[in-house]
């Protein structure tokens, strides 16, 4: 029998706890569905404020108004990126360790015919001309 490596049974240990923080969830009602309809909800959140400036407006007044809450939207719409993935690039360092080499070539003085690709003979779709006709 093989002898599990470190990162084996990390990778383990973190499957079996992922698994439990998912079934805590879920039976408390947080499923993808609840958090993705929350998530739109929240895109689109809006506030209250008071339309009247320098005046107290009381809670029995009309003053206020529904305006989008700016704070809240830009949060949600940056979870929503991250969720789709659409993150800018990050910088990285990178140190390679061992012998890395890289190789270029030169094709400038190649044959021409060497350096077209052959092209397969297709034909042209519906309503369309055949490649071998002129």
């Amino acid at each position: 029998m093989r002898t599990m490596t470190d990162e084996e049974i990390g990778q383990k240990a973190k499957k079996t706890a992922t698994c439990k923080t998912v079934e805590r969830l879920r039976r408390v009602g947080l499923t993808r569905s609840y958090t993705y309809t929350k998530l739109k909800s929240l895109c689109e959140a809006q506030k209250t404020v008071s339309c009247i400036s320098g005046k107290d407006a009381g809670s029995g007044s009309v003053d206020f108004v529904e305006v989008p809450d700016n704070q809240v939207q830009l949060g949600a719409v940056k979870e929503v990126i991250a969720l789709f993935g659409d993150r800018a690039a990050e910088k990285r360092d990178v140190n390679l360790s061992g012998d890395v080499s890289i190789q270029l070539v030169d094709y400038s003085n190649a044959d021409p015919e060497a350096k077209q690709p052959v092209k397969a003979h297709r034909k042209a779709g519906k309503g369309g001309r055949n490649a071998d006709t002129p």
